[in-house]
């Protein structure tokens, strides 16, 4: 026997000593996972507990036979035929297994094949499964983490294992990879296990115990490291800071596995079987019995307890003593059962060990409070979070803050996943950030037919569709089913029916968007600009578009009440007055709210009032120009970037009108700042701007590539060239053009080459070049454009009237067959007119030819109230007041919206026969030629005499000073002023007026053509 065990341990040595190259090998690999780095100690405690626990002799077991062959065939495939450290490995653990359990303990009642356990550890999960569970644990503690934050007020994102505060990321799988304790901890946990020779089920307890430690510490971990960056902005991350608090957490969870170690020994530590009277004196306790087999290693007896208590073998143990266990038929009799357990309860309770319960108190604080505190936190509803989350989000939308924005939000939508705002917000933030492909799973879901369809999501998706560059650009017909969705959905949705309005009125479809805001009117009184402005396109009547407008002012003025610094308010209430007609209420409104620097929207609304304003005044009539000016100054006061005004100032140099280039400079450096992204039309119009501030150069330098793309923007260069001073390359570029018409013969640019050098002539002074190249093109006249037929007579007539205004210099009364030879081309007439009229009312044989012209065009009847205006208008400065009048009530019967006929009349009325009848119209006319000219200084002046006429001094004097400040050189002002003075006892001042007067009519009779 004893040379069989001899050689069973010798080839038992030899098998180990096979393990060892490719074990070797398996080590070397296991050292770089960090979560492994605890094998050396593992494998030295087996050893050290082998060798110290170890009885004298050695067994040989029946089971262990076949262990020893299976782990022979492991460590053979493992080295020759797949190459796998780790089946080597596996058998190396048996192996273990198979020498501890042929030793027994030297002092329990038990092998030592336990200690396989501490091996086995070291042997990694197969398929990489250790790094599911660390992973997995991973999750689970940046979940816990995550809410552990949120209920203490640490706003932050999570996502995935990455836990993100505002400009900071922790990533749990490395910079909180404290997960990686969960192997050191279940090493501990086998260790205490081992060295107290815990029984099976009391292991496994510390061992679960052991993984919930390590998860509940990782747990503390994260959220210290991220309480330390949210509130004092510490890193504790990575470097040395990062391993203290890590082995900090590792000592409190192997304190706390050797707690829970404790309480199962408190609740499982063996019970005494005391004998007692009755069943107890004859039986032993079988739930005793059972207990203490279950939970109880037994201890060896020495020699000596043996000796005293005469046994010989130490399995006798249990049969010593008179008490035997109970027979069958006793386990079937309730008073027997009854028995066993009162005896079981008492000795379990009386045999407990009070300083266990010590020891086990941090597991009953941090092991099932934390537990039940995670239980809590999984599943309360946390609506404070969710509040403390939305006030946050207003916090960074005030801001401006885009990544608190994206955070907080992404956050409540985890906090909320089927809340529907949070998820349209979501997609919002998401746009703005430019992650559209983020974005559009989210709309979709808010979009499509689902249990969290959302109607503000079909109006989002709408209204950026229709923006100038869209996320999700859609079709006409998906934008109008998406905002049909969204009013199905939620009838009472205004805002997208007031979408809704706005696309069905851009395909033409008024009368179903008038219906659709007509719906909501009622209860959203903020939609009545729009139906006032629906009502006024499709011809309703003034007093339901009025009734709109007034209720839309009426709202908007009690929204400035409750916030006067609230712009769109503001803005809509200035455009609802405006078309109640109430201009200077609607200025009065913006001006309100423009006073404060923090709304430059209202800035801008008024700049754009006013630039609006002004090219109306000047459709209504070219005399508003003057007021058009001032107007296009303060919008460029105002808001610099107002491209609409810089436009008009530049249809403003055409009526000879210049604005201020003070007030043009800003503006056009702002326009020239985005000289790389302008398109055409805007790139003309910075080099028109900066011609009209006096930076010509700069203007040239920008225009040839205008040029080359707009051929007739040639006209432009000559204009400029001339501007600035430099008349020989004016002139090489007009001699350039007018041989350019060779090459284009016989082309389809032929005709508007020819009419570019015929223009372009005419600003170098050479009409008569002009007009030759216009008799060249009027000899095929039959097979020019619309267009070039317009053009050339426009041509023609200009260019005569400035051959006979040349004429006139030298022989003033002559060329009237010049103004002849324009009135044929039907071009210019108004000017052609103009200067008919006035030779008509000279002395000398041209004036009946003249007169006879007009005769001639009088009788074809096309401008025949412009002819009389005319011809009136002369008559009064010729001081033929009865003329006058005749002729120009014949223009108001024709014309009654004419502000010169208007005002020319009221002057003609007030000037001739005096009566009452005739001042109280005068008065009326002058008030609608105000209307249509506002505040024109020269109609002002004829208020003022109808003043005068009725003898109201004092408003009579108020009009002629408010005239003088436009008109400082008006002869008729100061004449009349002196009036006034008189009138009210103002003698010196009225001498003075006059003295003034006089003054200014010589310096005027000294002026030729005055």
């Amino acid at each position: 026997m004893k040379d069989k065990l001899t050689i069973y341990s010798g080839l038992l040595a030899l098998l180990g000593l096979l393990h060892l190259p490719l074990l070797w090998e398996y080590y070397q690999r296991l050292w770089q996972q960090e979560h492994y780095q605890f094998f050396p100690f593992a494998l030295g405690a087996f050893v050290w507990f082998l060798w110290t626990r170890r009885s004298d002799g050695f067994q040989i077991r029946p089971l262990t036979i076949g262990l020893v062959a299976l782990d022979l065939v492991l460590v053979l495939n493992g080295m020759f035929l797949l190459h796998s450290p780790w089946l080597v490995c596996l058998g190396f653990v048996i192996w273990c297994y198979v020498v501890a359990s042929g030793f027994e303990d030297r002092e329990f009642d038990l092998t030592l094949g336990y200690l396989a356990i501490l091996p086995l550890l070291t042997l990694r999960l197969p398929l990489a499964w250790d790094i599911n569970v660390i992973q997995s644990l991973q999750r689970v503690t940046t979940a816990v983490a995550s809410l552990l934050l949120n209920d203490f007020g640490h706003l932050h994102l999570r996502e995935g294992n990455v836990i993100e505060f505002p400009g900071k990321r922790f990533l749990v799988a490395d910079a909180c990879s404290g997960v990686q304790s969960l192997f050191t901890l279940l090493f501990l946990g086998a260790l205490i296990s081992c060295g107290y020779r815990r029984k099976w089920g009391h292991s496994l307890f510390v061992l679960i115990c052991a993984a919930g430690f390590a998860g509940l510490m990782n747990v503390v971990r994260v959220y210290t490291i991220a309480v330390a960056w949210d509130n004092f902005g510490l890193d504790l991350a990575s470097g040395w800071p990062h391993d203290v608090v890590g082995y900090v957490a590792l000592v409190i969870a192997a304190l706390l596995v050797l707690s829970a170690d404790a309480f199962v020994f408190f609740l499982f530590s063996p019970v005494p079987d005391i004998a007692g009277s009755g069943m107890s004196a004859l039986y032993r306790n079988p739930l005793v019995v059972a207990w203490n087999w279950c939970f109880m290693s037994r201890r060896r007896l020495t020699a000596e307890q043996m000796a005293e208590l005469e046994i010989t073998d130490p399995k006798q143990v249990d049969k010593m003593g008179d008490r035997v266990m109970p027979a069958a038929a006793e386990y079937f009799r309730p008073a027997s059962v009854f028995s066993w357990i009162s005896g079981f309860l008492e000795h379990w309770l009386f045999s407990r060990n009070t300083a266990a319960v010590r020891m086990a108190t941090p597991f009953f604080i941090f092991g099932l409070g934390g537990a039940a505190f995670v239980w809590w936190l999984q599943t309360s509803a946390h609506n404070d979070v969710v509040q403390r989350y939305e006030k946050a989000i207003v916090k960074a939308l005030d801001d401006e803050d885009k990544e608190r924005q994206r955070i907080y939000l992404e956050t409540l939508l985890q906090l909320r996943p089927k809340d529907q705002r949070y998820r349209l917000q979501h997609v919002a933030s998401l746009v703005r950030e430019g992650q559209v492909e983020r974005a559009l799973p989210h709309i979709q879901m808010l979009t499509s037919r689902t249990s969290i369809e959302y109607s503000a999501a079909h109006c989002w998706l709408a209204r950026q569709a229709v923006s100038e560059e869209p996320y999700f650009p859609l079709e006409r017909d998906e934008i109008e089913s998406h905002l049909l969705r969204a009013v199905e959905l939620n009838p009472a949705d205004v805002e997208a029916r007031r979408l809704l309005a706005v696309v069905l009125a851009s395909r033409g479809q008024l009368l179903p968007a008038e219906r659709h805001l007509m719906d909501v009117v009622e209860q959203h009184p903020e939609v009545a600009l729009e139906l006032a402005r629906l009502k006024a396109r499709l011809g309703r009547p003034k007093e339901s578009v009025d009734q709109m407008a007034q209720a839309a002012a009426d709202y908007c003025l009690e929204q400035i009440k409750k916030n006067p610094r609230d712009a769109s308010a503001r803005i809509q209430r200035s455009e609802a007055l405006v078309i109640l007609g109430q201009i200077e209420a609607a200025e009065q409104n913006l001006v309100e709210g423009a006073g404060d620097e923090r709304t430059p929207a209202v800035n801008g609304a008024l700049s754009r009032f006013y630039a609006d304003l002004a090219s109306k005044r000047l459709q209504d009539s070219a005399l508003n120009r003057e007021l058009a000016k001032r107007l296009i100054e303060q919008a460029l006061y105002r808001a610099p970037d107002n491209r609409r005004a810089l436009a008009v100032a530049v249809s403003l140099d055409g009526y000879g009108i210049a604005v201020d280039p003070q007030r043009l400079l800003p503006a056009v450096d702002l326009l020239q700042q985005q000289a790389d992204e302008l398109d055409q039309a805007d790139r003309l119009l910075l080099v028109q701007s900066l011609a009209l501030a006096g930076r010509t150069e700069e203007a040239l330098e920008l225009l040839p590539p205008l040029v080359d793309e707009q051929p007739s923007l040639q006209l432009l260069n000559v204009r400029l060239l001339l501007r600035s001073g430099q008349q020989d390359a004016a002139s090489d570029l007009i001699d350039s053009m007018v041989a350019h018409r060779e090459e284009f013969r016989g082309t389809d640019n032929e005709t508007v080459t020819s009419l570019n050098a015929a223009e372009a002539l005419t600003f170098r002074g050479d009409l008569e070049g002009s007009l030759e190249i216009l008799r060249d093109i009027r000899a095929d006249e039959e097979n020019l454009s619309e267009q070039e037929t317009s053009r050339l007579q426009l041509l023609w007539s200009r260019v005569h009237v400035a051959l006979f205004d040349r004429r006139q210099k030298d022989a003033p009364g002559t060329g009237v067959k010049l103004l002849a030879e324009a009135l044929q081309s039907g071009g210019d007439l108004a000017t052609t007119l103009e200067r008919l009229v006035q030779v008509s009312f000279r002395d000398g044989p041209e004036s009946a030819y003249a007169n006879e012209l007009l005769t001639q065009v009088l009788t074809k009847g096309r401008v025949n109230a412009s002819v009389y205006t005319m011809i009136g208008s002369q008559a009064i400065l010729k001081d033929r007041i009865d003329d006058a009048r005749k002729y120009l009530e014949r223009a108001y019967s024709m014309n009654s919206n004419d502000p010169m006929v208007l005002n020319n009349l009221a002057l003609a009325l007030v000037r001739g026969k005096s009566s009452q009848t005739n001042i109280d119209r005068a008065m009326r006319l002058v008030d609608e030629a105000l209307r249509i000219l506002p505040a024109h200084p020269d109609v002002v002046s004829t208020r003022a005499e109808v003043h005068i006429a009725r003898k109201d001094w004092e408003k009579a004097r108020r009009d002629l000073e408010v005239a003088l400040k436009d008109r400082p050189n008006s002869v008729r002002c100061r004449q009349l002023l002196g009036v006034v003075c008189d009138q009210q006892g103002e003698s010196e001042l009225a001498r003075e007026h006059r003295r003034r007067a006089s003054e200014l009519l010589q310096a005027a009779e000294k002026t030729p053509g005055s």
